[in-house]
């Protein structure tokens, strides 16, 4: 049996469906969640390791997978991804962009000369694609396979990011408790949407999946169009915003990934996008900043307030019932700079002051930073030079929105979660990685995890084996991945657990640094782990914190 910390059921049946014919109104046969049928051309892609363009966590799939707790992240899809960069216009360096995403493996002083040499092109083709015009259009259906209407509605007046999670929202409790249909309906299992820990294990004992909400992006709340601005978005009203709070405590909402790839005017998120997509959109605003709100006449750290309010907790870090249930906050996604000043400005003050109630750190899908990110202060000094290319040679992505050795402290001693993502660039591969060995996918994730005891045990925190209870999966299936090879799907997943047990035990390397990986004092045997990480962690987890 698994869990998975973050992901998006609903990606497919949901994203593909709106602004179409067969809508959320009417409802119809084909407007259902359970599963999306595959072509051949899907089969080869899985078979080849490409990029998902293809489902990956629809319920058919989850329950092939043994999925049987699912935290399914809302995410309205942010606006910048389908505006243009006006900001670079027609100087964008799209060639460079195009050379580091296929040709990653030359040498980068080759692929900027030859960016140079192609810049006429780079011209032309920022002057098709740096707008909302047609030829983007067609970029943007081949890259996210989104058909057009749904496209011109993300780039419409209309679309508004609130309005779209409601039906989000609404479309996931649709179908509770229904019975599957389409292909294979026999073979898949019911779900039911828990609203606090105690649900979780019925819903499981009567044989369905457990589904916890979570949502993706502050934004999804805090934003609403407004024209005239450089993205086209500004805040909501604060009484609106404390209203859509509310409405999420009252939803039953887990936890919420504060920032996402696009300034949420509030809070600095962390560089996640590849060249060719920071030339072409533009997530620069905030990126690699601190709580840096720049609205006139309201504080600079207005974002601790909201931070605040989902805690339920107050600016003297009490605890204020009050304020209703609390959602956590998931730090994936924050900058380096958001995430030292959200530990300690608020966790460590309140944890401090409320011992027998902490406020657990959760980083849901996420991979290590690796050596040189032994504190936030040294991975923040150099994240204004992260390219394509920052792999280290011990195989790790060195890019800030990964945890480096001060957040495993930080999430250790909250007792929070850490899910391991399944994206290949996240967990420190290059695109070239086209192996579809299951013990190859097994040793890049245990690599990660590995590194994350190392560095649990190098802080000198006082209990070091805790970080074992950390550890889950957090796949980020659906959100447009490039997944391992041998993990394509939520179906595979079931062969993880075994994969990883066998390496644990019979991997000669490992066998040598048993004892300084499982550390003093860790009373788990292999068995034990594999069992955590697969399910046990993120389920006890849940039961103690989702009140």
């Amino acid at each position: 049996m698994l869990a998975d910390l973050h992901c998006h059921p609903a990606t497919w049946s949901f994203q593909k469906l709106r602004n179409s014919k067969n809508d959320v109104t009417p409802r119809n046969s084909q407007w259902h969640i359970w599963n999306i049928s595959r072509t051949k051309k899907d089969e080869r892609k899985i078979k080849k390791g490409k990029r998902a363009s293809y489902a990956q966590s629809d319920f058919k799939l989850l329950s092939k997978g043994d999925v049987r707790l699912v935290f399914a992240s809302l995410y309205p899809i942010e606006k910048g991804f389908f505006m243009g960069n006006r900001a670079k216009g027609i100087n964008a360096n799209i060639i460079g962009g195009v050379l580091n995403n296929f040709l990653l493996n030359l040498p980068d002083w080759l692929r900027k000369g030859l960016s140079v040499v192609l810049k006429p092109v780079s011209v032309v083709a920022s002057v098709l694609v740096n707008n909302e015009g047609q030829v983007r259009d067609f970029l943007q259906k081949m890259v996210m396979k989104t058909h057009k209407a749904r496209i011109n509605f993300f780039q419409s007046d209309p679309y508004d990011y609130y309005k779209e999670l409601e039906l989000e929202n609404e479309f996931y409790n649709s179908f509770k408790k229904l019975d599957p249909t389409g292909d294979e309906a026999t073979e898949i299992l019911k779900y039911d949407i828990a609203t606090s820990g105690n649900q979780i294990d019925p819903i499981i004992i009567a044989n369905q999946v457990a589904v916890v909400l979570t949502m993706e992006g502050f934004h999804s709340i805090a934003l609403q169009f407004k024209q005239g601005t450089n993205d086209y978005l500004e805040l909501v009203p604060e009484a609106e915003l404390k209203r859509r709070i509310q409405q999420l405590k009252d939803w039953g909402l887990f936890f919420v990934t504060f920032s996402h790839h696009f300034s949420n005017h509030l809070v600095g998120h962390a560089h996640s996008l590849p060249l060719i997509l920071m030339e072409i959109a533009n997530p620069e605003p905030l990126m690699n900043k601190g709580f840096e709100c720049s609205v006139p006449g309201i504080p600079v750290d207005y974002g601790k307030k909201w931070i605040r309010e989902l805690l339920s907790i107050s600016e003297s870090h009490g605890n204020v019932p009050a304020l209703g249930r609390r959602v956590l906050i998931d730090v994936k996604h924050m900058s380096a700079v958001s995430r030292k000043e959200y530990y300690n400005s608020i966790v460590k003050p309140y944890n401090e002051k409320n011992v027998t109630d902490k406020i657990p750190v959760i980083a849901s899908h996420c991979g290590y930073y690796g050596p040189g990110g032994e504190s936030l202060h040294l991975v923040i000094q150099k994240a204004n030079g992260e390219k394509d290319d920052s792999f280290h040679k011990k195989g790790f992505y060195q890019w800030n929105i990964n945890l480096c050795d001060e957040d495993i402290e930080v999430i250790t001693e909250t007792g929070g979660l850490i899910g391991i993502s399944l994206d290949q660039r996240i967990l420190g591969e290059k695109p070239d990685a086209k192996t579809t060995e299951i013990e190859y996918w097994v040793m890049v994730m245990a690599r990660n995890i590995i590194g994350m005891v190392y560095a649990a045990k190098g802080r000198g925190i006082a209990n070091p084996e805790n970080v074992w209870k950390c550890f889950t999966i957090g796949s980020d299936y659906d959100g447009l991945i490039d997944p391992g090879n041998s993990f394509p799907r939520a179906e595979e997943l079931k062969e993880f657990g075994p994969a990883l047990l066998i390496y644990l035990t019979t991997n000669p390397v490992i066998q040598k640094i048993l004892p300084d990986i499982f550390l003093a004092g860790n009373p788990f045997t292999p068995a034990q782990v594999v069992e955590m990480i697969c399910f046990k962690n993120a389920h006890d987890f849940t039961i103690t914190h989702f009140k």
